[in-house]
């Protein structure tokens, strides 16, 4: 069944907004064409996947949200995998922007700073305090970002 049309699918926290209320819903009796769209068929789709060195993991975004934030492909696990406790620096667009660590929340940031957190979903999400990264950088799904390691 499809519930990608219920209202939240397409907001910041998905699982939040649509997946609860869907299981609650079920919990309690309704039936799932009650909720959803059937589908014919499953489509399976494959996200890119960042690639990696012993110094760098060079990610993608794979979607931007409501708030002008990009979600890129490198998880929480993977930088910690590749990173292995190093400091590192964020690039956007190559070396033009770079962001010198990955903030634990927003709060960390001034107002107009870019920063670089991970998300809810363990995704690593690149954004501008309080302003819309996309529109700051002109950048969108499919950008490049790249995490660099420091060896000291």
């Amino acid at each position: 069944f499809d519930i990608s049309h219920l209202e939240g699918a397409d907001g910041t926290f998905p699982a939040l907004e649509v997946f609860v209320p869907v299981m609650g819903a079920l919990v309690n009796g309704k039936k799932p064409e009650e909720i959803g769209r059937p589908t014919i068929g499953l489509v399976q789709k494959t996200m890119f996947r960042p690639t990696i060195d012993n110094d760098s993991i060079l990610g993608t975004v794979i979607y931007s949200d409501n708030y002008g934030n990009a979600i890129t492909n490198i998880t929480r696990e993977l930088y910690n995998q590749v990173g292995q406790g190093r400091k590192c620096i964020v690039h956007i667009r190559s070396m033009e922007y770079g962001i010198p660590r990955i903030s634990k929340s927003y709060a960390e940031t001034e107002s107009g700073e870019l920063l670089a957190v991970f998300n809810a979903s363990g995704n690593l999400e690149i954004a501008m305090s309080n302003g819309s990264l996309l529109q700051f950088l002109k950048i969108g799904v499919g950008a490049n970002i790249r995490i660099a390691f420091k060896n000291n």
